[in-house]
Parts: structure tokens; sequence; C-alpha cells
């Protein structure tokens, strides 16, 4: 079986065994068992592309396997940016502030309920109410709808 790895090319014993196919490859090619690889299958049927493959069907697709590339995996290593928190204020400032906000509403709740409660007299004048009317219309009855509507037929 051909095996590439990189810029080599060797030719290895294959038993349709993935375990022993890939520690033959880490020998053949000297790859450290701590680095992480994954083989690739160049299938016949999907035009020689190659596949990764399910170590559990490797057995099963031995006479489809026209060569096999040994590729190792890279880890992705992402950089974020080094963001520094804004120094929160001290939990008993935040507690002021919360209490003045607390006290604020529950002086307009209680200033609301006096006014609501005063008497008439203390209370402004409501908006004046403009009732526009006009001709009373009447509409015509079902009955008389449905005689206009045209029949198909």
């Amino acid at each position: 079986m051909q095996l590439n790895y990189g810029e080599r090319t060797v030719l290895t014993a294959w038993n349709g065994d993935y375990e022993y196919f890939l520690e033959n490859a880490r020998h053949l090619c000297e790859i450290p068992q701590s680095t992480k690889v994954r083989l690739y299958a160049r299938l016949a049927v999907f035009g020689g592309q190659e596949i990764e493959v399910d170590p559990k069907i490797w057995s099963t697709l031995e006479r489809e396997i026209t060569g096999v590339s040994l590729k190792e995996i890279v880890p992705v290593k992402v950089s974020l940016p080094e963001v520094i928190p804004e120094e929160a204020p001290p939990y008993s400032e935040l507690g002021t502030v919360t209490a003045e906000v607390k006290s604020a509403a529950v002086k307009q709740a209680f200033e609301l309920e006096e006014k609501l409660s005063a008497p008439d007299h203390d209370r402004p004048p409501p908006s004046p109410v403009h009732v526009v009317s006009g001709p009373k219309e009447t509409l015509p009855s079902p009955k008389a709808l449905a005689s206009n509507v045209p029949h198909a037929g």
C-alpha cells in the first residue's frame, strides 16, 4: 500500500487493520506518539479523492483503498485580546445608589397618590371634549346587500 506523509512516499504492507497500519506508518515516518495524526484513504469509488474513513470500516474497504495519506492534526491557537475590566465601584457605593433610586421612586409614588386622592376642587379641570355630530346614515340590511351582488351563472 502506498503511504504519503508530507513529501515522503512509502510502500508498506496492508492487512486492513487500521490500528496496525497507523502504528506501522508512525514507525516508518518516525512520527512520535505525542503527535496527533489522521489517516485519509484514497478510494477508487470516489475518483481517488482522499477521505477520512471511520476506523471501524477500514477492513471492509480493503479492496477499495488505493492509497493512504497521513496528516498531522495541527491545533489551532486562538488568542483573544486581553480585556482589562473596569474597576467596579465598591459594594457600599452601589448600595447607596440603589437606596437613593428606591427613595426617589417611593417619594414620586406618594406624590401621585396625594394628587389622585385630593378633593375635586383641588384638581385641575378636565380637558374639553368636542363632539362632532352630523346626519345619521342608515346602513342597508344584509338582504338588500345580498340582492345587489351579481350571481355567477
